[in-house]
């Protein structure tokens, strides 16, 4: 017999942003559907599906709102917009979200990422490399590289081959041990790439036949 697991359901603060036109979509029940979950899926499985939906709403909704996206553009917030929305105001000292929309705080990403890590949004990629780098001179710096693919994760170092670690995507969760130790991390650099999918970068492209007034096929990439 299949066996559900009750969620506590989260309001979205982004929702009203997103869907300013006030178009319902038939798909609505499906995506949102926190309150029963399938016992098929893992927790790993949930997270994966949460943390992906909820950075694909925050880059629709930056679309649509400016002070928004400013907000999580901010290399001072971006982190904390990417991990559980809360962050240490330099001018008050006082811990609050990043974001709060009539009163309701957006809780993040919810990601796992420390404090000190660099963000870059490249939307020519579709999926995150982390870049572990040395602060030493050029001559003696050592760089780990962990590189998402659709099937795999590819850990190298130092762009050497072969790889330090392949991890397969068969199962939705693995353990990766670094060469480094707490004490050691301070001496690194780190630099996480991640997909922009904020469709301000992007167009409809109509193709048509030279022969036709309408278009044959009208796409974007998001």
């Amino acid at each position: 017999m299949e066996q559900t697991i009750s969620k506590k359901k989260k309001t979205n603060v982004l929702e009203p942003i997103i869907n300013k036109s006030g178009k319902k979509s038939i798909l609505d029940p499906i995506i949102n559907n926190s309150e029963l979950i399938s016992s098929g899926w893992s927790d790993d499985q949930e997270k994966i599906y949460d943390i992906c939906k909820n950075y694909f709403e925050l880059c629709l909704a930056c679309a649509r709102d400016e002070f928004l996206y400013n907000s999580f553009m901010d290399p001072r917030k971006t982190v904390f917009f990417l991990t559980d929305g809360k962050w240490k105001n330099p001018e008050t000292g006082d811990y609050e979200y990043v974001f709060v929309k009539d009163e309701k705080p957006w809780q993040g990403v919810g990601m796992t990422l420390p404090e000190e890590i660099k963000i870059i949004f490249d939307p020519h990629v579709a999926w995150p490399t982390l870049y572990i780098t040395s602060k030493a001179d050029k001559k003696h710096q050592n760089t780990i590289t962990i590189k998402e693919a659709p099937l795999l994760v590819e850990v190298t170092e130092n762009s050497k081959t072969p790889s330090l670690k392949i991890i397969s995507k068969e199962e939705p969760s693995e353990h990766l041990e670094l060469p480094i130790s707490k004490d050691e991390i301070k001496d690194y650099d780190q630099t996480l790439i991640m997909p922009s999918y904020v469709p301000n970068m992007d167009m409809l492209l109509n193709v048509k036949l030279k022969d036709s007034k309408d278009p044959e096929i009208i796409m974007t990439c998001c």
